[in-house]
């Protein structure tokens, strides 16, 4: 199947003016998330996927300090052919687009879909919060996962991509955007009446997803970086960090 799509360069380039003037006061690379907090006051997370990288060899190419650099340098990293780059890129884009001002409805973005029963839901990344909400309110639930994180009825992630033509929604984690997958989980997505792009890593950038089966965006505004930094510093995710965001979505059918 082709791929259609190519997301990160349009994040690139939709944040580009508003990155103009921005720089870095803080950065910290956890074991499971990296957070960016921008002179604007702004912080931004996206998972590091750290699990991934090669063993040894954690370390970022050169030997300056990312603080106090650019916010447009980082944001360009989301292009990046190293992992652990497109991780920080991705941190400082959500920071750069953590703007007041946008029209979102808060909560979770489960309110913000309406399921069918004749609907086969694909969900990719396990989203254990969700899924018997799901399963009562859809006739079908296929849930795909990394190798690592497979257990008793769920499927390969490698095979997503496969199954989503069948599937009337799909509910597809930010971090796809990390391991560089995005773009050809949604070339499959062309029969489905909702797309979400769900997680603390989404991007919460209407511009990027013109055009792109996406119709919605389910993300994170930080509104305690203090709490975000010392979770992120301690390895923590979004059950350690919760209580210091707020869960914002966009309807990009508006």
């Amino acid at each position: 199947m082709p791929i259609k799509y190519n997301i990160k360069p349009k994040i690139v380039e939709a944040l580009s003016d508003a990155a103009d003037g921005l720089f870095v006061q803080k950065i910290c690379i956890g074991l499971t998330y990296t957070a960016v907090k921008l002179s604007s006051g702004n912080t931004g997370v996206a998972y590091t996927f750290l699990e991934n990288l090669p063993r040894g060899n954690l370390s970022l190419p050169g030997d300056t300090f990312l603080t106090g650099k650019r916010a447009d340098e980082l944001l360009k990293m989301l292009i990046s052919p190293v992992q652990l780059e497109r991780a920080i890129g991705l941190a400082t884009a959500n920071a750069i687009a953590a703007k007041p001002g946008l029209k979102y409805t808060f909560g979770d973005s489960r309110s913000n879909i309406a399921f069918r029963k004749t609907d086969r839901v694909g969900m990719i990344g396990h989203f254990a919060p969700l899924v018997d909400d799901i399963r009562s309110s859809a006739g079908e639930l296929l849930i795909f996962e990394i190798e690592d994180k497979l257990t008793e009825g769920f499927l390969p992630a490698e095979e997503a991509h496969l199954r989503l033509p069948e599937c009337q929604v799909a509910i597809i984690t930010a971090t796809s955007i990390v391991n560089e997958t995005l773009d050809v989980l949604l070339s499959s997505c062309g029969n489905c009446r909702e797309v979400v792009l769900l997680g603390p890593s989404t991007p919460m950038v209407k511009q990027a997803f013109v055009n792109t089966p996406v119709s919605k965006l389910s993300g994170i505004i930080v509104q305690d970086s203090d709490l975000v930094f010392s979770a992120v510093g301690e390895g923590g995710g979004m059950r350690k960090f919760k209580t210091g965001v707020k869960k914002v979505n966009i309807d990009l059918k508006d």
